[in-house]
């Protein structure tokens, strides 16, 4: 059943008739439909059909017969990539199907209707599998905006639901390997100040938070406006976030937050994983070498028990605690983990930090032995 947010749009377009026409609707797949109304939007198609209004996002449309084909024309172009790309997906083709979801990914941004649900949860599917976190996070508040204004998302083959508690994304926390693509996403999910997705809305309000972790990653001052948050799993991210980019306060508080969390019973592995690191990232950027120590520590238990469940996460946490190692002077350590992240996670992109490369080269060449000389030469 669909929501508020869907259903009212629906129904104020065919109640002051936006259109609507009778015509065949053909999905994909083959099933036909005789529609009695049939309004035509840039999002959705919508029917009355047998008395009952239903809406079908372009991915799921094939063709529409009769007075408003001419109309619908127009929307084909969305309608034939969306459902591309999302069959792509469903197929395990992710590289396909990111090609495809990400040429019409722009006309549907921020936007509420189940095309815009469908294509941002391929897409998002498709740049988490690659590691592409920075970009991914658009994506993820596209389907967070339409989760928070429907009762159920479309279900896409491939795409990972959101946690149905906090209503988050367990694969994206604002947490990053490296800065690459963090300053287009900021440019991206700022526009207009951030009302692209509403005013004291959750994707907004996460939004600001993504943008402040992001702008701290790159070494900018962390733009951390006051933010009320609208439910738990804002607050959660408001509490991962200002453990590392607020002031001494701030870390003090947030890490306090999330160690009481850490007590709470049947904590999924996600959220523990986001505390961890969030606690070892922030303990690290403290004076006290005891705090860094401490921190350090937190990082290392992420690979240690989320390997596999958290990947992404856990080659940050090596690849922070191995240059904090480094700073200290540990550098056998340090170029241990760093080999450590290469060894298990090949492709992660924390791989291209040059403190990381350094470490590596380092270590290959204490491996490497050194040939005996030739008698005579």
């Amino acid at each position: 059943m669909m929501r508020l947010v869907w259903v009212l749009c629906c129904v104020a377009l065919v109640s002051r008739g936006a259109c609507g026409e009778p015509g065949t609707v053909v999905l994909r797949g083959g099933a036909e439909f005789q529609a009695s109304e049939i309004v035509a939007e840039a999002g959705a198609l919508t029917c009355t059909i047998d008395g009952e209004l239903r809406v079908f996002g372009w991915h799921e449309v094939a063709l529409v017969r009769g007075p408003m084909a001419d109309q619908v024309e127009v929307y084909l172009p969305i309608a034939e990539s969306a459902w591309r790309g999302l069959a792509r997906l469903a197929r395990d083709d992710r590289v396909a199907s990111e090609a495809e979801l990400e040429t019409i990914f722009d006309q549907l941004s921020a936007q509420i209707n189940p095309t815009a649900s469908a294509v941002a949860q391929g897409l998002l599917a498709c740049r988490l599998a690659r590691g592409a976190q920075a970009i991914a996070v658009e994506p993820m508040l596209t389907v967070v905006a339409n989760d928070s204004a429907t009762a159920d998302l479309p279900t896409i083959k491939g795409a990972q639901p959101l946690d149905p508690t906090f209503g988050l994304c367990s694969s994206l926390a604002p947490i990053w390997g490296t800065d690459a693509g963090l300053a287009s996403m900021v440019g991206s999910i700022s526009r207009e100040d951030f009302t692209i997705w509403g005013r004291e809305t959750k994707a907004e309000q996460l939004a600001r938070l993504y943008s402040a972790a992001a702008q701290f990653e790159l070494g900018s001052p962390a733009t951390l406006a006051p933010v009320t948050p609208v439910d738990a799993g804002v607050k959660f991210v408001q509490e991962i976030v200002l453990a590392r980019a607020g002031d001494a306060e701030q870390r003090l508080s947030a890490r306090s937050a999330l160690g009481d969390r850490l007590g709470a019973k049947g904590l999924p592995d996600w959220q523990s994983a986001w505390i961890h690191a969030s606690l070892g990232l922030s303990l690290i950027q403290e004076p006290d070498e005891h705090e860094t120590r401490l921190g350090i520590v937190e990082l290392l238990y992420v690979p240690a028990v989320y390997a596999q469940s958290e990947p992404y996460l856990a080659g940050v946490c090596l690849s922070e605690a191995a240059i904090k190692l480094a700073e200290l002077g540990r550098e056998d350590a340090a170029r241990t983990l760093a080999l450590e992240l290469e060894r298990t996670y090949a492709q992660h992109p924390s791989l291209e930090r040059p403190g990381i490369r350094r470490l590596v080269e380092l270590a290959r060449e204490q491996r490497t032995p050194t040939l005996p000389k030739k008698e005579g030469s």
